[in-house]
């Protein structure tokens, strides 16, 4: 594990340093982020402005949710867009190769090659968000700090197993590109709340494709809308799904061609 820790933390380096290179460019999508969150929260003011309440949550509580998800954000567009764009292409390419020869887990290294932080900003609005929302609604205690961290985790796993099988489908069909971007457009789905959303819906996003178990339950157990004892449900989902995700890989490498056919 203490190697997997460190190889992380030198690809995060060396991604840094690459960042550096084109200063700009990190400046550019560092401002691009602040617009779109911005523009985010200010659609969920204005709506809330003529609306008391969204399927029962008030504008305080909703702030919960809000800060998890940017939290979310900053991993899931910072630690693994850039992957998941790149794995289709490699497949397509046989350039795969050089990461499957690698004396280490073939989905680790695929999966951690690229780290983005331009999206430190999403980082710094998620904390703020969590802080407002922990305020307002009076939140602040020992259980809901550890809480929001496990929850933080569980909707990182989560989205990035369901991401990563997504992209890993592009062994059979390596022309499909843009296969990434598939997940980019479903997770917003997990943005609002899982009640608004007709009943079967409500039970694929909760089972099938539990998009409900990444932001909308856990705060849910937070603000103490749902029985504690539900928080176990996105740890299990979290641990259901990235053995999954390993075990999908390891499946699809069957049916991998590599560059030499």
């Amino acid at each position: 594990m203490l190697r997997y820790i460190r190889l992380y933390l030198k690809l995060m380096q060396l991604s840094f340093v690459r960042s550096l290179a084109y200063p700009a460019n990190f400046i550019v999508w560092s401002l691009i982020d602040i617009v779109w969150a911005g523009v985010n929260l200010g659609f969920y003011h204005v709506l809330l402005l003529n609306i008391p309440q969204i399927s029962g949550w008030s504008r305080t509580e909703l702030l919960v949710p809000l800060g998890l998800f940017y939290l979310l954000n900053a991993f899931f567009w910072g630690a693994m867009y850039g992957n998941m764009q790149e794995l289709p292409k490699d497949i397509n390419k046989g350039t795969l190769d050089f990461y499957l020869i690698r004396p280490i887990d073939s989905q680790f290294l695929v999966s951690s090659r690229n780290f983005g932080f331009n999206l430190f900003p999403s980082l710094v609005i998620g904390i703020v968000l969590t802080w407002m929302g922990f305020k307002s609604n009076n939140l602040f205690n020992l259980v809901n700090v550890t809480l929001i961290g496990i929850f933080t985790i569980t909707a990182i796993v989560i989205s990035y197993s369901l991401w990563f099988m997504s992209v890993t489908v592009a062994m059979w069909f390596s022309r499909l590109q843009n296969i990434a971007e598939v997940f980019t457009m479903a997770i917003d789905a997990a943005r609002f709340p899982t009640n608004i959303y007709p009943p079967i819906l409500r039970f694929v996003f909760m089972t099938i494709f539990p998009l409900g178990l990444i932001i909308f339950l856990p705060s849910e157990v937070i603000l103490r809308r749902t029985p504690t004892e539900y928080f176990i449900f996105p740890i299990v989902a979290a641990a259901l799904f990235l053995a999954l995700s390993h075990w999908f890989w390891n499946f699809a490498l069957r049916h991998y061609s590599s560059a030499s056919s």
